[in-house]
């Protein structure tokens, strides 16, 4: 190896250590911070942060704000720690927990100036009834964090709930508003360079296609979601797209790295700690092995999703899972459990038409605005920016030098 490039290496992996390392830099500024207003600003951002790469550090931070709390008796301080405790537990699995404590946060405070927080506090809700099969209040609830979000200086809130409602209406088997709301929540995406954003919507509507039996555009959007995947820095992100790589792999056959990829994609998922994509990877990985006639792997990926969804309060996908069971395994049969399920979700999922007339309406006077990033969030990534200018300068020089010593 050149003497170029061993510096190259250093730089790149000094680099990538400083990437690495910006939750916990960010967590000790946040110890350090004194203004209590940029304590929570920095608090609520490194929450975001944690809930794509470490689920159990937002219980810290929840666990920090409470205490800040106690010692201060500020209001702010106690919604963010009831914030982060419901994004805690909607990930570890408790639905109705996170609920109830998400509840707690819009009970304590008012939204005057966070109105930002409020939409994402909503979704979260929406989130909740969407997991547990409820989808009227899921609904609700996503509409209510687009309506507030119109109030917010932030325009990603405007439309944060319109992923959630384009996955309910299709689950409802509303598909065409479904499709309606999700292309539309990608055409904000993409104009707001939200990488995560993207590769949730393109997965989705990959696998809305491929249940519609049209194989071209699933696999066009699996594609662009594995794309966005890289570029989002999310480990649960990269979780997705090793999974969309393992989805595009089978669909062209190759069974080996189809099979890495999923359990590449379980294996990440299991360390970010959301206990739904976990469940979700099982029930990916059944389906491959049937596919592949391995009838014995298929039903052990089975049970670990069929209990962990039941454990959970997944309603859909325990629903999923009995069925699968139940159309190849005839020593477990889950005929009426199947149907206790059923019978709860639809009652859960009826939507009236004035609803979805509202849904539609909202979608449609949707606002075109372009994305208002504030002075200070621009500051956060002002390293990151110093960083990318210098970096070219420094291989330019070390290339210079290299010249110069041949």
């Amino acid at each position: 190896m050149s003497t170029l490039f061993k510096y190259l290496v250093c730089v790149l992996v000094q680099v990538s250590l400083s990437g690495v390392l910006f939750g916990q830099v960010s967590y000790r500024e946040l110890l350090r911070e004194t203004n209590e207003e940029l304590k929570v600003e920095r608090g609520l951002l490194l929450c975001n942060v944690y809930m794509r790469n470490d689920i159990d550090s937002i219980l810290v931070l929840s666990r920090y704000f409470s205490e800040l709390y106690r010692e201060s008796n500020n209001n702010t301080f106690k919604f963010c720690a009831h914030k982060m405790n419901g994004s805690y537990l909607l990930r570890n699995g408790q639905l109705e927990a996170s609920r109830n404590s998400s509840l707690l946060a819009l009970n304590g405070i008012e939204k005057g100036g966070l109105e930002n927080v409020f939409s994402e506090i909503f979704v979260e809700i929406g989130n909740s009834y969407f997991l547990s099969g409820e989808g009227r209040l899921a609904i609700e609830s996503y509409l209510l964090s687009m309506n507030i979000g119109e109030q917010s200086q932030d325009v990603t809130s405007h439309y944060n709930g319109m992923l959630g409602l384009a996955k309910v209406y299709c689950s409802i088997g509303d598909t065409v508003l479904g499709l309606e709301f999700g292309d539309k929540f990608v055409y904000f995406a993409q104009r707001d360079h939200k990488y995560e954003a993207l590769a949730d919507a393109y997965a989705f509507l990959g696998m809305v296609y491929y249940d519609l039996g049209d194989t071209r555009k699933s696999t066009w959007n699996y594609k662009q979601s594995l794309f966005y995947s890289k570029r989002s820095g999310s480990m649960l992100h990269l979780a997705h797209g090793f999974n969309n790589r393992a989805i595009l792999e089978y669909q062209s056959d190759q069974m080996d790295s189809s099979s890495f990829y999923f359990l590449k994609a379980l294996a990440l998922r299991k360390i970010v700690g959301n206990k739904k994509t976990v469940v979700e990877s099982y029930f990916n990985l059944a389906n491959f092995y049937i596919g592949n006639n391995d009838y014995g792997s298929a039903n052990m990926y089975l049970d670990s999703s069929r209990i962990l969804s039941r454990k959970y309060g997944f309603l859909q996908d325990e629903i999923d899972a009995l069925e699968m069971i139940d159309s190849y395994n005839f020593e477990q049969k889950w005929k009426s459990r199947i149907k206790l399920l059923k019978d709860k979700l639809l009652n859960q999922n009826e939507v009236s038409s004035r609803i979805k007339e509202l849904s539609s309406t909202l979608m449609k006077n949707s606002s075109n605005k372009r994305i208002y990033i504030s002075p200070r969030n621009r500051g956060e990534y002002f390293p990151w920016i110093i960083m990318a200018l210098i970096l070219p300068i420094i291989v330019l020089f070390l290339m210079i030098i290299q010249k110069r010593l041949i």
